[in-house]
């Protein structure tokens, strides 16, 4: 009779439910476990995606920081000669200055001369201004020369950089 009930109770309906329940919550958690495995994957992916991206991000940062500290250290480098052509270059310009301010200070004093028809005062100041002229038109050609070489050196140390941004 323990038999009859055993196999009563192996084929009661309740039990059959119970199998069948727990048959179609072992495929729910199946199902749920390979989406939880492909949408790891999916993530896992992006997230490689992303790792590569921000790598090669970082490298090309790198080379420019590279770049720049080259260019930095370029200009470190010639830094004095360049304050050096730059105090040239205004050197020249300053007395340039100093000419032009001869020459119009000349030429009122030849205005003035020349209304008290004062002669040898008139003569006086167009000898200055020819004087201030004459080393102005030296400075001048000196003074082109000087920029061009300012100018010619700060873009040889410039240009690089720029080109590289």
């Amino acid at each position: 009779m323990t038999e009859d009930k055993a196999a009563e109770v192996e084929s009661s309906p309740a039990l059959d439910r119970q199998r069948q329940l727990m048959a179609v919550l072992s495929v729910v958690v199946l199902i749920a476990g390979v989406a939880v495995l492909l949408l790891g994957r999916a993530a896992e992916s992006d997230a490689s995606d992303d790792l590569r991206v921000a790598r090669q991000r970082l490298h090309e940062q790198q080379s420019q920081t590279r770049s720049a500290s080259r260019c930095t250290a370029d200009v470190e480098r010639h830094r004095h000669a360049l304050a050096d052509n730059a105090h040239a270059v205004l050197s020249n310009a300053e007395q340039l200055l100093k000419q032009d301010e001869t020459i119009e200070s000349v030429i009122r004093e030849v205005q003035a001369a020349g209304v008290v028809r004062d002669l040898a005062r008139y003569n006086n100041a167009i000898d200055r201004g020819n004087q201030a002229g004459d080393a102005a038109n030296l400075l001048r050609p000196q003074g082109l020369r000087l920029s061009a070489a300012f100018d010619e050196t700060v873009t040889s140390l410039i240009g690089p950089c720029d080109s590289e941004r």
